[in-house]
């Protein structure tokens, strides 16, 4: 996770890049604001420590120039860091688009659990399934209904007829516990025989030797059905 530190105070700078260095994050730093939304250009961070009281704009003010300009900036959460305390400048930070606040003196123990928070805030998100415009991503896995490809890890993979489908029945389904009977109806149909119900194993096992991800996600319950879940 990259994090962009945009504080005029060496010192203060120093302290919070030392503690993000030992929680393992990269780290870039700025003194001024126009340099910060420049490096917000040229490095692209996945998340903003942002001093309100910065010498050339106000840190809120480039709060609401990256929150009003998406498509210059892209959607980065922003902490702001502020002198000043109260309901009041909280509440304004907050408006301005940043995603939380915290006042100086800096608590670094409860910016550190902050900005834990909001990663995995953002793990959970990238990791939900999207679909929009007929495409499906699951973790590394995507898939476009349009085009019936799919591709894990960015490499394609070949399913069969009843593989696909039962694939995109489970990711548009996730964390919901689906029935052998009811998989058998919805993906096999008329062409479905009571008695012959194997046939869905042998199509979970084929998935996941062709998806390695499905290994540890599509859960088997015992005597009852399957479940692909969203977090492993």
């Amino acid at each position: 996770m990259k994090i962009l530190i945009i504080e005029d105070s060496k010192l203060v700078s120093l302290l919070i890049k030392e503690m993000l260095i030992n929680e393992g994050y990269k780290i870039i730093t700025a003194k001024t604001g126009l340099e910060g939304l420049e490096r917000i250009k040229e490095d692209k961070p996945n998340l903003i420590l942002l001093d309100k009281g910065l010498p050339d704009i106000d840190g809120l003010d480039i709060c609401k120039e990256i929150y009003n300009k998406l498509d210059k900036y892209g959607n980065i959460p922003i902490i702001i860091i502020s002198g000043m305390s109260g309901e009041e400048i909280e509440e304004e930070s907050l408006m301005s688009g940043a995603i939380d606040f915290i006042e100086k003196p800096i608590d670094m123990k409860k910016l550190k659990l902050k900005i834990r928070n909001i990663k995995s805030l953002m793990i959970n998100f990238k990791n939900k399934i999207k679909i929009e415009n007929n495409f499906i991503e699951y973790y590394s896995l995507k898939i476009n209904q349009s085009s019936r490809e799919i591709y894990y890890e960015n490499k394609n993979v070949n399913l069969e007829r009843k593989e696909y489908e039962l694939l995109v029945y489970l990711t548009k389904n996730r964390d919901k516990i689906k029935f052998r009977e009811e998989l058998m109806n919805e993906i096999w149909g008329s062409d479905y025989i009571k008695g012959t119900d194997r046939v869905i194993d042998t199509c979970i096992c084929k998935l996941r030797n062709k998806i390695p991800i499905l290994k540890n996600n599509l859960k088997t319950l015992r005597g009852v059905g399957y479940v692909l879940k969203s977090k492993n």
